[in-house]
């Protein structure tokens, strides 16, 4: 029975391959079960000069998240990407004798691909241990294929 997992990163901004993540939002979930939740706020810290006034902006009209001054934001980054890993199956799980990376889905799969990879490099990972974010839709060829 596959497991479905979905991520939502809401950023203060989006530029080119570089997303400065504010929230982190996942859902894991079987057609025959109930869903798992998983959900942060990330402290940033000190951003660009030149970024900041876009990053005010998207706070206060769009993702309505503090940029400073936020209590359950998390700024500890390699705290969180264990918390991330303990909700996801890492690459070390093992199916059949093969190393498995798990499938994440999302709308926008290259936005949260890069804010993954953005956490693991503030949290010290060199190696990402998951593939690409695939797009959404892809959920809805696994789910007509498993239940055929």
């Amino acid at each position: 029975n596959f497991i479905y997992y979905l991520i939502e990163v809401t950023t203060f901004a989006e530029i080119g391959e570089n997303v400065w993540p504010c929230e982190i939002a996942m859902c894991s979930f079987r057609l025959d079960s109930e869903p798992k939740f998983y959900h942060n706020f990330l402290d940033l810290g000190i951003f660009p000069n030149w970024l900041l006034g876009t990053i005010m902006y998207r706070s206060q009209n769009v993702c309505y998240v503090p940029y400073f001054n936020f209590p359950p934001a998390k700024r500890n980054y390699a705290a969180v990407w264990d918390e991330i890993l303990n909700f996801l199956p890492t690459a070390s799980s093992l199916v059949s004798g093969q190393s498995v990376r798990p499938v994440i889905f999302s709308k926008n799969p290259s936005i949260k691909t890069y804010a993954l990879t953005y956490l693991a490099k503030r949290a010290g990972i060199t190696s990402f241990p998951f593939g690409k974010v695939r797009p959404v839709e892809e959920i809805i060829e696994r789910i007509l294929k498993q239940t055929n």
